[in-house]
Formats: structure tokens, C-alpha cells, sequence
């Protein structure tokens, strides 16, 4: 995964050398849907937390004119961990999510101190590892899966260097098995909705 990521952002720097490119780099908070299933023995339900945060990185380049513009955005993010609790075994486990999204998109710019929008889809490469512990074991296992997303937001630009956005994303297929013997299945399933606010830095 570290080699993908680093594939493309030499991508992104590549096409900014080739072609006239704005840059960005952006701070996002937000919720994300979260549907874990914790089944056999006398497992509870997960306590889950829908937390997203993530870092993505940016180019746009103007199309015919300077409000309709192309992008693509590399993101990383990590989203909130879900506790799992087996009172038959006397079994704990927590997982640990994050995802790297890419994103081509077409917005619409309309300059500083006017709401922007965009509308996009890519795909999304997201990896979950799920720990067991309980009666002196620990066990650890992890899945990955690549799946496609569609986002659409606005963004206001508070000047050249700033801009503030809010979107939202949709994750089409994200759910994944990813621990199972003969006394525990875990499934992590973060498909559906997402919301974030997203604060960028152009250059």
C-alpha cells in the first residue's frame, strides 16, 4: 500500500510538471457510516464509532476556462475503531481501519468569496485489522479491498491561499470479512454515507 501511495504522488507531480496545475493540500474532519457484524458464541453488539479523519493532497487544471476545471486528490484517511466484546469466550478485539481514496472530479470555480462546486468518483483502497485478545491469546488479522466511491461537495474560498469545503461521499461495496475461525466471524462494512469539512491550502 505504501508503494501505491507513493505512485501516485509521483503521478500528481508528474502532471504538474507536464501541465499547469493548481496544488492543494487539505484537513479533513468528519462522520462516516460504520455497520461492523461480531457473530457466534455470546458476542455484543460492536460499539462502533463513526469518526472519519484524513489528509489528501490536490491538483486542478482549467479546462476551457478559468470556473471549469478538472482535479484529481490522493486522500488518506482513518476512521473511528469499533470494540468488539465475546461474553461466551471472554474474548475483547478492536479494529483499526484506513483508507487511501483517489478521486478525479470536475468543478465548477467561481474565484474568492464565492461558493464553488464538484462533483466526482474513484476508487478507494481500504485495509482493516481486526486484534483478538482473551485467555492469555492474542491474534491479529487483517483485510484489504479495493471498492469505488462517488463524492459531490462545495467549497468557499476565502482567498487565494484558503478555501473551506464541505462534501459528501458515498462507499459502494466496502464490506469485507475479516476475521473468522470456529468461534468468531468479524465483518467490517464502512459502505454508505460520509460527511466531512475539509480545510485546504492552495499553492
Amino acid at each position: 500500500m505504501k508503494k501505491i501511495a507513493v505512485l501516485m504522488v509521483s503521478l500528481l507531480s508528474l502532471t504538474s510538471v507536464v501541465l499547469a496545475a493548481d496544488k492543494g493540500l487539505g484537513i479533513r474532519v468528519g462522520w462516516a457510516e460504520n455497520d461492523p457484524e461480531f457473530e457466534y458464541g455470546g458476542y455484543e453488539k460492536p460499539t462502533t464509532q463513526n469518526e472519519v479523519f484524513g489528509v489528501e493532497a490536490l491538483e486542478e487544471w482549467n479546462l476551457s476556462n478559468e470556473v471549469d476545471k478538472i482535479g484529481v486528490k490522493l486522500g488518506l484517511e482513518f476512521y473511528g475503531k469499533n470494540k468488539l466484546k465475546d461474553n461466551f469466550y471472554g474474548w475483547d478485539g478492536v479494529d483499526n481501519t484506513y483508507a487511501f481514496p483517489f478521486t478525479v472530479y470536475y468543478k465548477q470555480d467561481f474565484g474568492i468569496n464565492r461558493l464553488s462546486w464538484f462533483v466526482g468518483g474513484g476508487v478507494t483502497l481500504i485495509k482493516t485489522k481486526a486484534t483478538i485478545t482473551g485467555s492469555g491469546a492474542r491474534d491479529s488479522r487483517s483485510k484489504h479491498k479495493f471498492f469505488p466511491h462517488i463524492t459531490a461537495g462545495v467549497e468557499y474560498r476565502i482567498s487565494e491561499l484558503f478555501g473551506l469545503g464541505v462534501d459528501g461521499k458515498y462507499n459502494i461495496g466496502a464490506k469485507m470479512n475479516v476475521y473468522e475461525d470456529e468461534y468468531i466471524k468479524y465483518t467490517s462494512d464502512r459502505s454508505g454515507l460520509s460527511a466531512a469539512v475539509t480545510a485546504r491550502y492552495y499553492f
